[in-house]
């Protein structure tokens, strides 16, 4: 049970990630997210990020807490950092990541020289390094941190959905794509899903290789903003609000 719970856990924080508490007094744009399962709050997320020019950097941070806290130990703290290209794409220059699951703790490095990782490495190593995707393969791919200001930053409308994007964390590689938007009430709806793709094991492939969500945006004054994504799972559904 709590390897699912992780599980829902983490594909929420690529949506949702955090920032660390000097950040967040200072970013420019501050997302702040509450991560529940079944109505059980289960974790906190954000996202703090800074522009200058065509420069960002961002920092983050996901933690479980509550049940989740006393069952088993989670936690992620990362940051990116790089330039915006035209339509915003992203072209990060450097990630650095630390994850903790159940007392195991795992550094995450990434360098990059136009938009290609050059330097991927953890410590300590993956489990499985015969399933690790090549990086050379990897060009144009973003670092989770980066994926997850793309897909959440307030935008037009017309520019929420409908997208995708490779993501690469020095271990594993997996897709994110939204599709069309769709009314919801007083909100707009994007389906989506995550899908593993290198790195991960042939069982963990046979397990589970897609995981299909929902990001909801409130449009005001011609902008969509993201106010709560949504993870089905077998203990109900994973939802990251936005406080």
């Amino acid at each position: 049970m709590t390897g699912r719970i992780r599980g829902a856990l983490g594909a929420l924080g690529l949506l949702a990630m955090g920032a660390t508490t000097p950040v967040t007094a200072q970013a420019q744009e501050v997302q702040s997210y509450t991560v529940s399962i079944a109505g059980l709050n289960v974790g906190t997320a954000s996202l703090a990020v800074n522009t200058a020019g065509d420069r960002y950097s961002a920092e983050a941070r996901i933690r479980g807490r509550g049940l989740v806290g006393r069952l088993f130990d989670f936690g992620y703290v990362g940051n990116s950092s790089g330039r915006i290209v035209s339509n915003f794409k992203l072209q990060p220059d450097q990630y650095r990541a630390n994850k903790n699951s159940s007392g195991e703790t795992r550094a995450y490095y990434l360098d990059y020289r136009g938009g290609l990782p050059v330097r991927a490495e953890t410590v300590p190593p993956t489990n499985f390094p015969q399933y690790a995707p090549d990086p050379s393969k990897l060009g144009g791919s973003l670092d989770p941190i980066s994926a997850a200001w793309t897909l959440l930053r307030d935008v037009p409308v017309g520019q929420a959905c409908n997208r995708s994007t490779m993501v690469y964390d020095a271990s594993r590689s997996f897709r994110v794509w939204l599709q069309p938007r769709e009314q919801a009430g007083d909100l707009w709806s994007c389906a989506g899903a995550y899908s593993r793709e290198g790195g991960f094991s042939p069982r963990k492939l046979a397990e589970q290789k897609v995981f299909p969500f929902k990001v909801f945006f409130r449009e005001d004054a011609g902008m969509m903003r993201a106010v709560r994504v949504e993870v089905v799972t077998t203990y109900g559904t994973a939802r990251a609000t936005r406080n």
